[in-house]
C-alpha cells in the first residue's frame, strides 16, 4: 500500500485498470485499422467494434468516424481516439464491457474512473459518463446498450439487464485535455458484467466536430488513482484474446477447382472465435503463384480457442492438393464480449 498525494490509503490490489485498451497510444490495440469509417470493414455503424474491445454507440450509422490519432498526445501517452462527427446533431458514444471474470469479485464494492478528453472549438458542448451493471448471462450482455437515445439533457435509456450505477450529469469540454473523474460508484450485489459509457449530450453538432479520449481508467476503491501504462506486449495480449486479424502466411490446401482449406493457429483467445471475411476478393499464393478471389466467403470448418480450419471459396483453375499460402489478413477472429 501506499499513500497519495491527498493523504488517501492506495493498496495495490486497487491498482489494476479493469479497462483493457485504454486509447493512449498502443498501435496494436486497433486490430480492424486505425480509421473505421462508413467504407471499412467494420463500418462505423451503431453497435459495432471499432478500437479492441470499444463499441460504437450512436443514433443510427455514420454519426462519427473513429480513428487513432498520434499528433499532440496527452503527456504520458503516444496516441488517442479520436469521434469525428459525419452526421450532425446526434447523439454518440463509446462502451466497454468488462469480463466477468475480471469483474466478479467487486460485487458491492466501490470502483471508481477516469479518463482525459478534449474537443475542438465551440464544437461538442457536453459529453456525460455512465458506470452500467449488467445482471443478465454473464459475458452475454447486449452491446448496443441504450433503448432510446432521448434529447439533450436527457440519459440514454437502456436496454433491459443494463442500469447505471451513477447519476451521469453534463461535463462541460475544452480544447485542452482535461482530467474527469467518476468515483466511489457503487456497484450491486447481483452484477454479471460492468460496462463504461462515454457519450456526447450535444444534438447541435456540425460536420467535422471532435472528441478526443485518452488514459481510460477504471479501477476498485472509492477514489480514482492516477493513470498507469502497461506495458505494450502485455496491453496487445490482452486485446487479442477478444480480436485478432489474421491470414498472410497461413497454410493450406487445395481442396478442388474453386475451393480450399486452410490451417490457421493463433494467440489463444478468450472463448471460440467467430469468423468473418473481411473482403471478397481475397488474395492467396497457390502452388508458388498468387490467386485473387471474387466473390468469396469463408467458414470454419471447425474451431477452439487456440487453432482451426477454415474453408475458402471463389477461385478458379486450381488443381487439388496443391500447397497453399495466406497473402493478406483476410480473416477477422472475434470473441468480443457482447451480442
Amino acid at each position: 500500500w501506499y499513500i497519495d498525494a491527498s493523504g488517501n490509503v492506495i493498496f495495490l490490489s486497487d491498482t489494476r485498470n479493469l479497462i483493457i485498451n485504454p486509447l493512449d497510444g498502443v498501435m496494436a490495440t486497433w486490430g480492424r485499422g486505425n480509421s473505421i469509417t462508413s467504407a471499412t470493414i467494420p463500418a462505423n455503424n451503431d453497435g459495432n467494434y471499432t478500437a479492441d474491445r470499444w463499441v460504437l454507440l450512436s443514433d443510427g450509422n455514420n454519426i462519427v468516424q473513429v480513428s487513432q490519432q498520434t499528433a499532440s498526445p496527452p503527456a504520458g501517452s503516444s496516441g488517442f481516439l479520436r469521434l469525428l462527427v459525419s452526421t450532425t446533431n446526434k447523439k454518440f458514444g463509446l462502451l466497454q464491457i468488462v469480463d466477468n471474470l475480471a469483474c466478479i469479485n467487486q460485487l458491492s464494492k466501490y470502483v471508481s474512473f477516469s479518463i482525459l478528453v478534449k474537443t475542438t472549438a465551440a464544437a461538442i458542448g457536453n459529453i456525460r459518463i455512465g458506470v452500467l451493471e449488467w445482471t443478465g448471462t454473464a459475458n452475454s450482455p447486449t452491446k448496443d446498450v441504450v433503448s432510446a437515445w432521448n434529447a439533450a439533457g436527457s440519459d440514454p435509456t437502456l436496454v433491459t439487464n443494463w442500469a447505471y450505477k451513477n447519476t451521469p450529469a453534463n461535463i462541460a469540454l475544452t480544447t485542452s485535455w482535461q482530467l474527469i473523474k467518476v468515483e466511489n460508484v457503487k456497484l450491486g450485489a447481483s452484477f454479471t458484467n460492468l460496462g463504461v459509457f462515454i457519450w456526447s449530450d450535444d444534438t447541435t453538432t456540425t460536420a467535422n466536430d471532435i472528441l478526443d479520449m485518452s488514459q481510460v481508467w477504471l479501477n476498485p476503491g472509492p477514489t480514482s488513482i492516477p493513470f498507469l501504462s502497461r506495458q505494450p506486449e502485455i496491453e496487445r495480449a490482452m486485446c487479442k484474446q477478444s480480436f485478432q486479424r489474421i491470414g498472410n502466411g497461413v497454410w493450406g490446401r487445395v481442396r478442388d477447382a474453386n475451393n480450399m482449406d486452410l490451417y490457421p493457429t493463433w494467440f489463444p483467445m478468450r472463448a471460440t472465435p467467430t469468423l468473418v471475411l473481411n473482403t471478397t476478393t481475397p488474395t492467396m499464393n497457390v502452388n508458388f503463384g498468387n490467386l485473387t478471389g471474387s466473390s468469396s466467403t469463408a467458414a470454419f470448418n471447425r474451431a477452439s480457442d487456440v487453432a482451426g480450419s477454415i474453408f475458402l471459396t471463389g477461385f478458379t483453375g486450381m488443381t487439388a492438393n496443391h500447397p497453399v499460402i495466406g497473402w493478406d489478413n483476410a480473416f477477422d477472429l472475434s470473441a468480443e464480449i457482447g451480442v
